[in-house]
């Protein structure tokens, strides 16, 4: 999930593009501390910005083929007074167990609604609202639930579990559904209910292991070249003896695995995983 992945891209590409620059004049320049240490901080930042870079190009490239209507299952408007509604009723929910019912895009949606009302777009693999992108391409359950108010009901999807925050955290979206949209809602729940996959699936889609693949290539090969340029601006030769000799040859070892990994990687996903609609 992202809020203003436009400005997170841009970001993260300035970023990138700051290290490049660092390793670029690293290379071309006399070999001194302080053009080692700047070839180094180019190189880390290349390897620590290029995965939320990528993420945010992809969020961005989804929230622009939801706003010219590609994939588009549902859209409605959501007036101030149903948002507000739906926001005490969200909130209520989460806090009755954090772990199981927090809304992954709460933290992200802004308290006062515009007098235009707020647009949600539901598409075949990710949700749009009020700018805030989520995607939605492997669920273990989408419900439909009321709430207090008879004119205001909400989606619930119940999301892949993220390693980060524990086997208790089970992350959940949920969306406002008032009362003229409930047309547009089903077709969304219908949509996306045929599209349920067993909790028990570790491997995932094809595309988020071919996502995991390009990431792990990626890394590896900034790994590499810095490894590489790291040997090359060297004055001593490898030691073994000489762990800070080594260093360089250690990265080149670790990037080259990833490098190797991402064909295989790939290659397993396209054959094992689980194929999109």
């Amino acid at each position: 999930m992202m809020r203003n992945p436009v400005r997170k891209a841009l970001a993260a590409l300035l970023f990138c593009g700051l290290g490049a620059l660092l390793v670029w004049a690293a290379t071309g320049s006399e070999e001194t501390g302080v053009m080692r240490a700047s070839g180094v901080l180019g190189a880390l930042l290349l390897l620590f910005c290029s995965i939320p870079a990528i993420q945010a190009l992809s969020s961005w490239f989804g929230t622009a083929r939801l706003m010219r209507g590609e994939n588009v299952v549902a859209r409605w408007q959501v007036n101030p007074q149903d948002w507000k509604r739906f926001l005490a009723f969200d909130k209520a929910r989460g806090a009755r167990n954090w772990q199981r019912l927090t809304n992954v895009m709460s933290q992200s949606w802004r308290p006062d609604c515009p007098p235009q009302g707020i647009e949600v777009i539901v598409g075949r693999k990710s949700v749009l609202i009020d700018g805030s992108y989520c995607t939605v391409r492997s669920i273990f359950l989408v419900q439909w639930i009321g709430t207090e108010s008879v004119e205001l009901d909400c989606l619930e999807f119940h999301l892949p579990r993220s390693n980060f925050r524990g086997p208790a955290w089970h992350p959940k979206l949920r969306i406002p559904v008032p009362g003229q949209a409930k047309a547009q809602a089903t077709l969304a729940y219908q949509w996306h209910s045929t599209r349920v996959v067993p909790e028990g699936v570790a491997f995932g889609p094809r595309a988020r292991a071919y996502k995991v693949a390009l990431m792990l290539g990626l890394a590896g090969g900034v790994l590499a070249m810095m490894g590489a340029w790291w040997a090359s601006a060297a004055s001593q030769p490898a030691d073994v003896d000489d762990f800070g000799s080594m260093v360089p040859w250690l990265l080149i070892a670790i990037g080259g695995a990833g490098v190797v990994l991402c064909p295989i990687l790939a290659c397993v996903a396209f054959f094992a995983g689980k194929q999109e609609d």
